[in-house]
Order: structure tokens, then C-alpha cells, then sequence
């Protein structure tokens, strides 16, 4: 059974909340980083028995690009995608059909996205990441300096990077959950 809208938001906020507190608060970033599933828990997001969460943090030169392990099902509401989103569905969904374009975006994502269209900021590396049957990956933006984004970061956050990472998160790790 798919999640529903409800649901999918309900998580997102959850995602949030942990993502802001990781910012504010070192002591509990550490602890998300040394502890995952433990801290996701805490915060009423379901991991399912035997799934290991890895947290990997996006760096000013680096961003990690989660693939779901399980392909995309359905149509994703416009709403649900910022700018950019519905391109990066469809190489998700590519990679996912696809075991040679799967590997070059494993090999080469900042290459692969710029031949696919998108703009990657530069000076930016992604890294995509493969998730698996027993491995999800939760990818920590990076914190705005002084809490605020400037026009680029901004523009990279709405261009849909960090959010598209996000869905792919929630998608590979919380779809099982409720299954």
C-alpha cells in the first residue's frame, strides 16, 4: 500500500524538524550521524526492522543524490516537486530501467545531470548514492551561514537538489514502513 498525501507530508515534517534540530544543535547532529535509525525513531519516522540508515552531509563542494532503491510509482503531483523536480523523476526513474545509466550516474551524477539538462551549480559535485534493499541514505543539507541563504543557495534549495534528495529519501525509506 503506497503512502498517501497525508502521510507524505506528515513525514516531511518530521524530516525537517530533525533536519533544522541537526543545524541548531550539534550534540544531536552527532548523534544523528552516529545513530540514524535510533534518532529517526525517536522522532516517530518508522524504519523497518533490518534497514540500516547511513546520514551523509552536503558539503559547499559536495552533494549526495540518493537513487530509491525501489523504481518510482506513479505520478508525483506537481506540488510535490520543486523547479527542476519532474527531470529529476525522470532519471531516477531512467536509472532505475536503465543498468547503464544507472552506473554512469553512480560513476559521474554532476556529468550525467548536466548532459540530462539540469543546471549544477559550479564548483559542485554530486555524488549519487545507491540505495538498497537493507541501505537507505539521509542526505543533511548543508546549514545557511548566519541562517540565511543567499540568492545562489537559494536558488539551488528551490532548484530542487536538496528537495528532490529529500523525496527520494522518503520514498526508498519510508514507503516499506507502511507497506
Amino acid at each position: 500500500m503506497a503512502q498517501d498525501a497525508a502521510q507524505q507530508t506528515e513525514y516531511a515534517q518530521k524530516y525537517h524538524q530533525v533536519m533544522a534540530q541537526a543545524w541548531e544543535d550539534p550534540a544531536f547532529k552527532q548523534r544523528l550521524l552516529a545513530s540514524p535509525t535510533a534518532v529517526l525513531q525517536e522522532r516517530g519516522i518508522a524504519v523497518p526492522a533490518g534497514r540500516e540508515v547511513k546520514v551523509v552531509e552536503n558539503t559547499d563542494q559536495v552533494a549526495y543524490f540518493p537513487l530509491p532503491a525501489k523504481p518510482l510509482d506513479g505520478d508525483l503531483a506537481a506540488e510535490q516537486l520543486a523547479p527542476g523536480g519532474r527531470e529529476i523523476v525522470a532519471i531516477v526513474r531512467r536509472a532505475a530501467e536503465d543498468p547503464a545509466f544507472k552506473q554512469r550516474l553512480l560513476a559521474d551524477a554532476t556529468a550525467v545531470l548536466r548532459e540530462q539538462g539540469l543546471p549544477v551549480p559550479s564548483g559542485l559535485e554530486l555524488r549519487a548514492l545507491e540505495d538498497t534493499d537493507r541501505v537507505s541514505y539521509l542526505v543533511l543539507p548543508r546549514q545557511a551561514v548566519d541562517g540565511e541563504l543567499s540568492d545562489a543557495e537559494l536558488e539551488e534549495v528551490t532548484g530542487g537538489l536538496v528537495v528532490i534528495a529529500i523525496i527520494a529519501v522518503l520514498i526508498g525509506l519510508l514507503v516499506p514502513a507502511v507497506q
